[in-house]
């Protein structure tokens, strides 16, 4: 009587970079016989004694084997692969016995993923105003495993010494999840005027709720979000209705961590977040007498528009004091314009509050799901740290 191979079961969920292990499971009537083989893709066999995979194939590189008690289980073994690859299990029945396989031969792929690497950044629109950003952060693992990784950053950024933007850092507000973005560009592929729906080059790492935030060329009518992806058609439709010429590029944030994981599969949360502003201190470079003029050893990191309160011993607070003017920046000399006249000393040391040359950021991030390739992730600057202005 002819016997008869049913299934074959195995986990078919993405395997790490790393040594791993999967069972399977054969079910048919008792005593089928089968033949069981593992490939990958640039034709490597798995070797069942060895439990190796190598190049040319041998009868090491077949397993046949019989069913027992209604199944047969066993164990393959996936080697450490940085590259990624995909391995096709093949179970088929052994023609030389009377066993049947409904389908001839079963097939089932399991794919293998290298490592990814998720690079935090600090980022500005404002490059003039600063001086060089600091060294990124970032954490590799595998695409395929749930971690609880915590990842530390602590950015010190810095106002940049020149006459012409050395006006100050204005900490406005404390980092929050919203600040932290996935930041992607895409080709318009086809003009459009006062349409909501837009085709683009490649809809890759874009979501539902992803926002468009810049364009190459032409200008935003408001601040457009996605409502739905046709990713056969790589169309977009937008929450408001855009004119675009064909070849532009479109700037895309996923904003905050649910537009991150839906865009690109990062799953984190922020665990504690804090920004500080170094204090700014400054020395009267030449006695004023009731004047709005003071005359400082440097200006570099003073901001005008009447941001900053200025303290100090002699200083007439009577209402407070602010900055309403840089009036001759420079980074050893130079002149601000208070909001009240001053009678001060040379030599008196003032204390600014509302600016500062130095911003420190300190992020505590956990990652539990990592993307499938390498991805950056930005902490946007100007959301919380305003840019101080001559006047």
């Amino acid at each position: 009587m002819e016997k008869k191979i049913q299934s074959l079961s195995i986990p078919l969920n993405t395997l790490p970079y790393v040594t791993s292990y999967r069972n399977f499971t054969i079910k048919g009537d008792e005593g089928a016989s089968f033949i069981l083989q593992v490939v990958t893709a640039s034709n490597l066999f798995y070797n069942f004694k060895t439990r190796t995979f190598a190049a040319g194939f041998s009868s090491k590189n077949a397993l046949k084997a019989k069913i027992s008690g209604g199944e047969y289980n066993g164990t393959i073994k996936f080697p450490t692969n940085g590259d990624g690859r995909t391995y096709t299990i093949i179970l088929m029945a052994d023609p030389s016995t009377d066993t049947a396989l409904n389908k001839n031969v079963i097939q089932k792929s399991i794919s293998q993923v290298a490592n990814v690497t998720v690079t935090f950044s600090p980022l500005t629109a404002n490059t003039s105003n600063y001086n060089s950003m600091p060294a990124s952060v970032t954490s590799t693992a595998s695409a395929a495993l749930s971690y609880s990784t915590n990842i530390d950053t602590s950015w010190m950024v810095s106002n940049v010494k020149n006459d012409t933007h050395g006006f100050g850092l204005r900490l406005i507000k404390q980092p929050v999840e919203n600040d932290w973005v996935f930041q992607n560009t895409q080709t318009v592929d086809g003009a459009i005027s006062s349409s909501k729906t837009v085709v683009l080059d490649d809809v890759s790492d874009l979501a539902v709720g992803t926002t468009i935030t810049g364009v190459s060329s032409g200008s935003l009518s408001g601040t457009p979000t996605i409502q739905s992806i046709n990713t056969g058609t790589k169309t977009l439709t937008l929450s408001s209705a855009q004119t675009f010429a064909d070849g532009i590029t479109l700037t895309f944030h996923a904003i905050g961590f649910k537009a991150i994981k839906k865009a690109i599969g990062l799953s984190m949360n922020l665990i504690s977040a804090k920004a500080t502003a170094d204090k700014l201190t400054k020395t009267v470079r030449s006695t004023s007498s009731s004047s709005t003029s003071v005359d400082l050893l440097g200006t570099y990191g003073v901001a005008g528009g009447n941001h900053l309160t200025i303290l100090g011993e002699g200083v007439d607070n009577a209402t407070a004091t602010t900055v309403s003017s840089v009036s001759s920046p420079h980074v050893t000399a130079g002149t601000m314009v208070a909001s009240r006249a001053q009678t001060l000393k040379a030599g008196t040391k003032l204390y600014l509050s509302g600016s500062t040359q130095i911003v420190r950021t300190s992020n505590r991030l956990k990652i539990s799901k990592y993307p499938s390739s390498n991805r950056t992730i930005y902490l946007l600057l100007d959301n919380f740290i305003t840019v101080g202005a001559q006047t």
